[in-house]
């Protein structure tokens, strides 16, 4: 990929956003969540979407790839056609809002922009972004999704009498998905094996 598109989609991906006046996109879970007004919420995303792919002219293709645990959709949004595959996704974490806008906007540029720079990164790469990967947890604006361990025992009864993870003291009742996750879409949950971490890391990572 030459200078050119690497560049470009540098910028189309931080360009800032106006509807991200406000808030904070902290990693932490703080006491007193921070103002969530100004990002854009699950249901301004789902027509954000749907505008941006009709305003393309088919370059930008928005499907549903998911559900949360609380039955929201979890969209992606497909735009170029090179041989170079880029997954880009955002809010993994529910209190981390920025990297949401920034992929809107590049989706907005890159779909409705005829200039030479945009036409070279759509013939470059294939981007897949999802801008909202934990539903559930953005709208709650904390980290966790929304899985309470009552409701996870009951699931997966193998678990009955194990501890939650560590970050379940917190207060917050869901995973850490950026932590707690298998490549295997048919994987099962077993009991933690011994010596796995149970207190927090000394970073935010």
């Amino acid at each position: 990929m030459s200078t050119t598109v690497a560049t470009l989609c540098a910028v189309t991906l931080f360009a800032p956003s106006s509807s991200a006046e406000n808030g904070n996109a902290d990693c932490r879970n703080l006491p007193g969540e921070r103002a969530t007004s100004g990002w854009t919420s699950y249901e301004e995303l789902g027509k954000r979407l749907a505008q941006i792919e009709a305003t393309s002219h088919g370059r930008v293709n928005v499907d549903v790839i998911g559900e949360s645990n609380r039955g929201r959709d979890i969209y992606a949004a497909r735009v170029g056609t090179g041989d170079r595959v880029l997954l880009i996704t955002s809010e993994i974490h529910g209190n981390e809002k920025t990297g949401t806008e920034a992929l809107l906007q590049m989706l907005k540029t890159l779909g409705s922009s005829g200039s030479p720079q945009a036409k070279a990164i759509r013939e470059n790469l294939t981007i897949v972004a999802v801008p909202k990967f934990n539903p559930d947890g953005a709208e709650l604006n904390r980290r966790q999704n929304d899985f309470p361990w009552s409701e996870v025992v009951q699931k997966f009864p193998q678990l009955a009498g194990t501890n939650p993870p560590y970050y379940y003291n917190n207060g917050a009742q869901g995973f850490d998905i950026n932590r707690d996750f298998s490549a295997d879409l048919t994987a099962e949950p077993s009991p933690p094996r011994p010596g796995r971490r149970t207190k927090p890391s000394p970073a935010c990572t």
